[in-house]
């Protein structure tokens, strides 16, 4: 496991990060905070996997590689701001504490709107229109 951040889950509890890193690796997962993916190479069987940190370049060979590099909104073909929908620059829905938009009658809820960046967000958020 490659992570930029010095450390895992870096929106929760630093001891709850260390542990869930601690319990990766006592089941044998390498993981590599502060590291950053510089260059992949598939050949075959396997997966080279260059990675560069504060200790130097390293090559990882892998015989799977699963990349999760965050997700943000994709509301450009939406036609949003032809009905005064206002988005923010990365995409996102802006909405007021009831979840209204800029847009009359125009609501949005879940991770479109960016408040939390989860999928399941839209069934507990605590707003609803009148």
């Amino acid at each position: 496991m490659i992570e930029a951040s010095d450390r895992l889950l870096p929106r929760e509890e630093p001891e709850v990060a260390a542990l869930v890193a601690d319990r990766l690796r006592a089941e044998n997962v390498d993981v590599r905070l502060g590291a950053a993916a510089t260059a992949v190479r598939a050949g075959g069987e396997t997966t080279e996997v260059e990675v560069e940190s504060a200790t130097g370049k390293q090559s990882i060979t892998c015989d799977r590689l699963l990349v999760a590099t965050g997700r943000r909104p994709t509301t450009s073909r939406l036609g949003l701001n032809a009905v005064g929908v206002e988005t923010t620059e990365s995409g996102a829905v802006v909405v007021n504490s009831r979840l209204r938009t800029t847009a009359p009658r125009v609501y949005a809820a879940g991770d479109v709107t960016a408040a939390y960046p989860f999928t399941h967000v839209a069934a507990t958020m605590p707003a609803s229109p009148p």
